[in-house]
């Protein structure tokens, strides 16, 4: 069943390679945001913090959200569409509030099979520079200070694997 599992790990991350194929290095290396513990920040649709994501990374159109019994990929892109025409704006900021923007994604959700992400066995690594503070509507007052880490190390996933 372990083999199973790492052999759908494998071929799930293989498969989303494509999608940065076109992405230059550079551009890539720049966005990278590293690794993040969840303290509350991660919202669902409605505004909602959900508590059962452990930590998470982001990079263009990908999100990687890690929970007690697996990993959720949300593939993205945004798109905008333009709802007024060019000629009827004259004002930028306008311009800003004419637009919405349309987003697509999909969500593919793997299961730790007999496996389990435990908070106790965490281990960050490789501290990087600065921290993020996101006041949202959820946590008026804010949760400050939040480290990025560029390893995560999660311990006995299934017995005597990490």
């Amino acid at each position: 069943m372990q083999k199973y599992a790492k052999c759908i790990l494998i071929w799930s991350v293989l498969g989303l390679l494509p999608l940065y194929a076109s992405l230059p290095t550079d551009e890539l290396i720049k966005a990278y945001r590293g690794f993040e513990p969840n303290y509350g920040q991660v919202q669902d649709f409605d505004g909602k913090p959900v508590k059962d994501i452990i930590f998470s990374t982001r990079a263009p159109g990908l999100n990687l959200f890690f929970k007690n019994d697996g990993v959720s990929y949300v593939i993205f892109s945004e798109k905008n569409k333009e709802i007024a025409s060019e000629n009827e704006i004259i004002n930028p900021r306008e311009k800003l509030n004419k637009e919405k923007s349309i987003t697509e994604y999909a969500r593919i959700d793997l299961e730790l099979v007999g496996g389990r992400i435990d908070k106790s066995n965490i281990v960050f690594e490789d501290e990087l520079p600065g921290y993020v503070n996101y006041y949202l509507p959820s946590c008026p007052d804010g949760i400050k200070e939040v480290k990025t880490y560029r390893v995560v190390r999660v311990k006995d996933v299934y017995p005597n694997i990490d």
